[in-house]
């Protein structure tokens, strides 16, 4: 029995977890190990896929199965098992007319693979990095997981202070756009500026959180993030924390533990808080 026993620690990768450029601050890593040794569970908390978040959850000393697909699913990288899934339906995988657009891409994220018509010039660099490719088909087979949305140029990794704000006004009216036409079938959020990702209407990170605390047996539920699709963990959370340098819709949360720059070591902030205030 640690301080922390009973906690489970629920930390967004990308800029929350990782500096800018995906790398994790040492502070951070050592953070996490202090957090387990004390009784403390921890897991990665993303949108990313069972295959695209594979290579950061390996870099992460979790002792926890991670949440992805925004919280989809639940994957222990440690035993290669699924812990839980929750596809979209067969009749939510019949894609709206107003996903269809010259200048955006469409990805469907299933269990093993992703899926697209035709190469995204803007993904194919992240996937590239994260060890994997698009499998280009025109039958996609089920189940879906998660459908992206995604500017063709520039790229997709860029924070919201890197992306004009023209193009944010776009895409911020495509979700909007998503949600008036398929809201009750679909999860819409965006993860990054450029970026509207569909799950399963009852998914998000926060449900997810709170699936896996109770199959755990953890009373406490603690979540960083940076992005608005952190936004439903980062409210239900019992102990909530950002990076200073995270969305201004996040920055302005009720409640929130505001940290350093996500560079300077969020995560470990944010223990360092733990720390202190629990007895």
């Amino acid at each position: 029995m640690g301080k922390f026993s009973g906690m489970l620690f629920t930390g967004d990768f990308d800029h929350t977890i990782s500096d800018h450029e995906g790398n994790i601050p040492q502070n951070n890593l050592d953070a996490i190990k202090y957090f387990i040794a004390e009784g403390g569970r921890f897991c990665l908390n993303t949108g990313r896929s069972i295959a695209a978040a594979r290579s950061r959850a390996l870099q992460v000393p979790c002792n926890a199965p991670c949440l992805l697909y925004n919280g989809g699913a639940c994957y222990d990288y440690r035993t290669g098992e699924l812990i839980f899934a929750h596809p979209l339906s067969e009749q939510a995988c019949k894609l709206p007319p107003v996903l269809e657009a010259e200048d955006i891409g469409i990805e469907i994220q299933g269990i093993e693979h992703h899926y697209s018509k035709a190469l995204i010039p803007s993904r194919e660099p992240m996937l590239r990095k994260a060890g994997m490719e698009t499998v280009i088909t025109e039958e996609i087979p089920l189940p879906w997981m998660k459908i992206v949305l995604c500017g063709k140029g520039g790229s997709v990794l860029e924070r919201h202070d890197q992306v004009p704000p023209e193009e944010q006004r776009r895409f911020a009216e495509l979700q909007k756009q998503v949600e008036a036409l398929c809201g009750e079938e679909f999860y819409v959020t965006a993860s990054m500026p450029r970026i509207i990702e569909i799950g399963n209407p009852h998914c998000t990170k926060a449900t997810g959180a709170r699936q896996l605390a109770k199959m755990l047996d953890c009373h406490t539920v603690i979540c960083a993030g940076d992005a608005p699709n952190d936004i439903p963990m980062l409210l239900d959370a019992d102990l909530a924390f950002c990076p200073s340098d995270a969305h201004p819709q996040i920055l302005a949360l009720p409640g929130i533990h505001i940290t350093v720059p996500a560079p300077e070591g969020c995560i470990a902030a944010s223990v360092a808080f733990l720390d202190h205030h629990v007895k």
